[in-house]
């Protein structure tokens, strides 16, 4: 699903114009985005949790060259996504 195709869909469901869909849309991307940006975390209860993650450092190899050696893979921080009770219930029914 696309940004667009979630506008139309909460167009629809939302009983917006899709431009305005669009608007709220952008809005909440753009307040995700900022939370996360600076490290807190972002929790829909029973949807899931967006938290800032730092990967450790770690040496990398280019599969293609083995004999190019090892080089230092530096540390980072990326978005990490974590399913709530209502999405695990549904990709994993008992």
């Amino acid at each position: 699903m696309t940004r667009n195709d979630l506008a139309n869909e909460l167009s629809k469901r939302g009983g917006l114009k899709v431009d305005r869909a669009k608007g709220v849309l952008d809005h909440v991307l753009a307040i995700l985005t900022e939370v996360l940006g600076q490290g807190d975390k972002v929790e829909f209860r029973g949807f899931g949790i967006f938290d800032v993650y730092t990967r450790k450092p770690r040496v990398g190899r280019n599969p293609k060259n083995p004999q190019a050696g090892q080089y230092q893979i530096p540390s980072r921080r990326v978005v990490r996504f974590r399913a709530g009770k209502q999405i695990s219930d549904l990709l994993n029914p008992e």
